[in-house]
């Protein structure tokens, strides 16, 4: 890849991790659409204040920017998802129809088999004396996006990874003692989990030649977790973890959940960086095609 790849590539993938996220979050928003009538002054000088209003299933409420504040923010939330997605969805394909089809500029293989050129092919900028290409990644392989650092790895890291990965799965860990006999529905693999969903994604990260642990001990300080899954990632050496949360319906639970994340988020677990979370749809258990999705767009 040259350079203009690397950079559109990291977009591409950007792009699709926030659709990823967004997607997620939206099934924790609340229900229904907000509307709001904006601040005015009437003709007698009277200030009219912000007025929001929320519809659902065809009925109309009213909200109180005070009581209901927490609501409020989630339909705006919402709101701003919505129409972000579209746009998202579309910078996407766009990038991924345009790297399908581009070529890189290469003299030297323009050239290569042309015999009695009279000016060197190695130097693009040869011919004018004065175009020059944008700047190259440095050295150590990394260049600037957007003020933070991206990590361009080549063929050459192949190997270091394949060793990382060999070294990962040699050394021994400790799982999750509580409750065994919960886990009841055994994987490809041969392990046994303890829900249909959290079964689709180990079955699904084996299918992708990921490797993985099931409820491996995590220290967190003076805390100790049992992350659903911890995946080493072969394409660049790094851990992610995946968290799967089920009871959606369940208050107290989602409650210890975002607690969860409050405390990976403390100690430099962040969502969408080295943490995976999914949940499960009111419909049911989580969705094949949805992991395959959230396993490409991370760790593939």
């Amino acid at each position: 890849m040259d350079q203009l790849q690397l950079t559109l590539k990291s977009w591409e993938d950007y792009y699709s991790k926030l659709i990823l996220q967004y997607e997620n979050e939206l099934r924790q928003l609340p229900s229904g659409t907000l509307h709001m009538e904006r601040e005015a002054i009437s003709s007698a000088g009277i200030v009219k204040p912000v007025r929001y209003r929320r519809y659902l299933a065809g009925q109309e409420q009213y909200l109180s920017p005070t009581a209901d504040r927490a609501l409020i923010e989630g339909l705006a939330r919402k709101r701003f998802i919505k129409k972000s997605l579209p746009v998202l969805r579309r910078n996407t394909e766009l990038l991924h129809r345009f790297l399908c089809r581009y070529r890189p500029y290469v003299p030297s293989e323009i050239t290569e088999n042309t015999p009695g050129v009279p000016f060197s092919t190695a130097d693009p900028t040869s011919l004018s004396g004065k175009t020059k290409p944008p700047a190259q990644p440095d050295s150590a392989g990394t260049s600037r996006l957007m003020g933070r650092s991206v990590r361009h790895t080549g063929l050459s890291d192949s190997s270091s990874a394949i060793t990382s990965m060999d070294r990962w799965l040699r050394e021994p860990y400790a799982t999750n003692p509580r409750f065994p006999d919960r886990r009841l529905h055994k994987t490809v693999k041969g392990d046994f989990v303890r829900s249909k969903s959290e079964l689709v994604i180990a079955n699904a990260l084996y299918a992708s030649g990921l490797p993985y642990r099931y409820e491996c001990l995590l220290q967190l300080g003076d805390i100790q977790l049992y992350p659903d899954f911890e995946v080493f990632c072969p394409k660049d050496s790094r851990i992610f973890y995946w968290e799967h949360f089920g009871l959606t319906g369940n208050a107290d639970y989602m409650n210890q959940s975002e607690a969860k994340l409050r405390l990976y988020r403390q100690h430099h677990i962040v969502q969408w960086d080295n943490l995976i979370v999914t949940y499960d749809t009111p419909e049911g258990a989580l969705d094949m095609h949805h992991v395959e999705a959230v396993i490409k767009a991370f760790l593939l």
